[in-house]
């Protein structure tokens, strides 16, 4: 039988899943029974076989290190190879010491396994899409790589597998934990980052062109996503410390809603728009009732909860009518291809079906008139805060929310307003000046606020929210809302000071 595993692993015409069951099982299996036969009879005949496995081991790594030098396939390479490795692995059977010999041989064999069914993946994707595994096809085969990770949904794999494991340590830990959550999503989202920028100039290979397209747009958006989570996760733990709530579960929405959104702009048919759309928007709900302790913020979910599926099911008809209407489409692409071929494109059914969609697109963008929920969301999705060091980052922000220079906030608005004025949008841009004006009031009011802190209501609603939500024996240190408000802060002013570079890099990288 051993026999006949070799000549399997020897042959370079054996299908590659079968290759890498047997490199690893026949190797794990054998391993076992020599550790299972030599730590019984091995301590009482030492010399004797110490002898013999160590000229075994010795030709094992010389002889398959060797033999895989001169190899042209990668399947024979990797044979001779693991001849090498089984060598390595019995330095720890030489060594007789379960406590040692045995744990350091399990580990390696372990990580040996694991790198070994990694090169058989890679030489299988490799076979599919060239029919061949000679190694000097390899040749230039790091831009594939490249493209493959720019076309592949790397960031939010990162983002799933950190959901995961904060499941999986949560539970080991019973939430006890919280500096090792925080710091795993904030890893997590920063690798995101990182692995973004790194793909953002490298051609995409898309790996599901039906579904998904990745663009330079979309890569725009989805870091602004990852920033937005970032800073959002940064704020979260001394909050969470200081309202006695549960960590895990809120990282766990941020993770699934920042998924959800980054798959929402890469979406290329109307069901992975609308399964991203429900994704984000079910941890949406979640996140807005966390503070599970305060009555408005109940009233706030089950208002959002009820007003949010009304628009999904505007959305999921408003698609099917398109569905419908183009003959069974539902990749962009095709689906308009198909409306204009069925002649449908002036017909009262396609702007019901567009009408369904704006609508359920508007209440998500909080357009008027579907913005009720949002007043309700954002007062009792929970806050506190009262530190005059963190005065100084609102204080910056408001200004530019209103439009008022330095801050990027006027410049990012003189901008739009100019290319909306010459693009011809002569009634908006004036109403948006006029609005713009209007704003400033109410910013300037809650910078009033902050430094006199005259407000009739002001009272009750802080007594509310400490009686409600926050433990009287609490005291922590802001740190890290104090860092995520003034790097928000500093971000806006910088933002402002270099508006033409980065206007200038954004015409670049989208034109």
């Amino acid at each position: 039988m051993s026999g006949k595993i070799e000549n399997l692993l020897f042959d370079s015409n054996s299908p590659t899943p079968v290759v890498a069951f047997f490199s690893a099982t026949s190797k794990v299996a054998a391993l076992a029974l020599s550790t299972r036969l030599f730590g019984i009879i091995f301590p009482y005949f030492s010399g004797e076989w110490h002898i013999a496995l160590g000229v075994l081991a010795t030709l094992s790594m010389i002889l398959g290190n060797l033999i895989a030098i001169t190899q042209i396939s990668m399947k024979r390479m990797l044979a001779y190879s693991s001849i090498s490795q089984i060598g390595y692995i019995m330095i720890g059977i030489l060594a007789a010491d379960p406590e040692n010999g045995y744990a350091s041989m399990i580990t390696y064999t372990f990580i040996h396994i694991l790198m070994n069914l990694g090169t058989f993946a890679r030489i299988t994707s490799f076979g599919l899409r060239t029919g061949t595994d000679n190694i000097r096809d390899y040749t230039n085969n790091i831009d594939y790589f490249l493209s493959l990770c720019n076309s592949s949904i790397f960031p939010e794999y990162i983002l799933i597998l950190t959901l995961i494991t904060i499941i999986v340590i949560d539970l080991s830990y019973k939430g006890k934990d919280i500096l090792l959550l925080h710091r795993i999503s904030l890893i997590s989202l920063l690798s995101s980052i990182v692995l973004l920028l790194c793909q953002w100039e490298v051609k995409s290979v898309p790996i599901a062109p039906e579904s998904l397209q990745i663009n330079t747009p979309s890569n725009i958006f989805r870091l602004f996503l990852l920033i937005r989570s970032l800073l959002s996760v940064s704020l979260s733990v001394d909050y969470v410390r200081c309202t006695k709530i549960a960590l895990a579960e809120f990282l766990l929405f941020i993770s699934t809603a920042g998924s959800g959104g980054m798959l929402l702009r890469c979406a290329n048919d109307l069901v992975t728009i609308y399964v991203a759309s429900e994704c984000l928007s079910l941890s949406s709900y979640l996140l807005s009732g966390y503070a599970k302790k305060d009555i408005r913020s109940n009233e706030a979910t089950l208002k959002f909860l009820l007003m949010g599926g009304a628009s999904s099911s505007f959305l999921a008809y408003g698609f099917s009518l398109l569905y419908g209407l183009s003959g069974g489409e539902v990749q962009l692409n095709k689906l308009v291809d198909g409306l204009l071929s069925n002649q449908m494109c002036d017909s009262v059914a396609i702007y019901t079906s567009i009408a369904f969609v704006v609508a359920g697109m508007a209440f998500k963008l909080s357009l008027v008139p579907f913005h009720q929920w949002t007043p309700d969301v954002y007062e009792g999705a929970g806050l506190y805060m009262k530190d005059p060091v963190l005065t100084f980052s609102p204080v910056l922000r408001s200004p530019s929310l209103g439009g008022i220079p330095p801050p990027s906030g006027f410049f990012g608005k003189l901008y739009l307003f100019w290319h909306g004025w010459k693009a011809g949008s002569y009634p908006s841009v004036p109403i948006a000046l006029v609005t713009s004006v209007i704003s400033i009031y109410y910013y300037l009011k809650i910078i009033k606020l902050m430094f006199t802190g005259k407000n009739e209501r002001s009272g009750t609603s802080t007594i509310y929210i400490q009686n409600s939500l926050v433990s009287s024996s609490t005291s922590i240190s802001k740190s890290s809302i104090e860092i995520a408000m003034i790097i928000r802060a500093l971000a806006s002013i910088l933002s402002g000071i270099l508006i033409d570079p980065i206007i200038g890099i954004t015409q670049n990288t989208l034109f």
